[in-house]
């Protein structure tokens, strides 16, 4: 008799995981195959934190390419510069510069986030990039390393979006919000020693997820989850960093996505990626059946 319950509960897991996967690939069919919605926002200014490398400078190049002015919030007055000046020489737009340290601004939050406000509040922003983020491998660090890691994943995104998402409310043309999540945001794609990265890339999913609902259909919001981009924040696990791809190539899939879903792993390697882990849980899944068939 426990036999038998076990093999319909183990049956039961699979076709969960089955039809999970069906409603997953008509995501990936949504996000990777419906044209880019980028020109509906007649341009404007994009703004975005941490645009100095990574993700953040992939977003600044790619949206300068289609003609936003870029509004960059970053710590590092000195390589803003260097990218403002590139950018408007390679893409003849206009950029803003924001010195902002986001770990110091946990002090006093309201009023650190409306200095931010006050710059910006006269400018036709179109686009939020909130790609800041902090990440770090153990849970039992010091309190001030998990303060540190939660006041660049937390705060930037949520007092951001309640700052700007009254902005694109208003706007005629509407706007968009790309929150950069993680694809460790995913139960069974997080890495051990990431439970507080994770958590927090997870806080950024829900928040989109629940925004998306809660916001007028002028605003669209998307949550990339990527896999492993090549960026300084990844470069320290090596060879593990498995269908590795560039900040531009993320930013560039990304822009065409906006507008046609609310999640994405972005690119087709993440999505690849995701799927390859997803047969290996539902294999493991059906081999445990047979196991105690037998």
């Amino acid at each position: 008799m426990c036999i038998f319950i076990l093999e319909w509960v183990f049956f039961l897991i699979a076709l969960r995981w089955i039809s999970g996967l069906c409603f997953e690939l008509y995501d990936m069919k949504k996000a990777l195959s419906r044209k880019s919605n980028i020109n509906k926002y007649n341009r404007g200014w994009a703004l975005i934190t941490a645009s100095t490398d990574g993700i953040g400078l992939g977003f600044a190049e790619e949206l300068a390419k289609k003609g936003f002015n870029i509004i960059q919030v970053s710590r590092n007055p000195t390589k803003m510069q260097d990218i403002a000046r590139r950018l408007k020489i390679n893409y003849l737009v206009d950029v803003i510069n924001i010195k902002f340290d986001f770990q110091g601004a946990l002090q006093n939050p309201i009023k650190n986030y409306l200095a931010i406000y006050e710059e910006i509040k006269d400018f036709d922003i179109s686009i939020i990039i909130n790609n800041i983020g902090s990440t770090s491998v153990g849970f039992l660090k010091s309190q001030e390393a998990l303060i540190m890691q939660n006041s660049l994943n937390l705060w930037p995104i949520t007092m951001l979006t309640r700052l700007i998402l009254p902005i694109l409310q208003r706007r005629e043309k509407g706007g968009g919000i790309i929150n950069i999540s993680s694809i460790s945001s995913v139960k069974s794609l997080a890495l051990k020693g990431m439970a507080l990265y994770a958590a927090g890339k997870a806080y950024g999913k829900a928040m989109s997820y629940i925004l998306d609902i809660e916001s007028n259909s002028k605003v669209d919001i998307l949550c990339l989850t990527p896999g492993w981009v090549d960026t300084p924040l990844t470069k320290p696990f090596g060879n593990k960093r498995n269908r590795l791809i560039t900040p531009n190539e993320l930013a560039c899939e990304a822009l065409k996505q906006l507008g046609n879903v609310t999640c994405s792993f972005g690119h087709h390697n993440h999505w690849l990626g995701y799927y390859e882990t997803q047969f290996v849980v539902l294999k493991n899944h059906i081999k445990n059946i047979f196991y105690y068939k037998s």
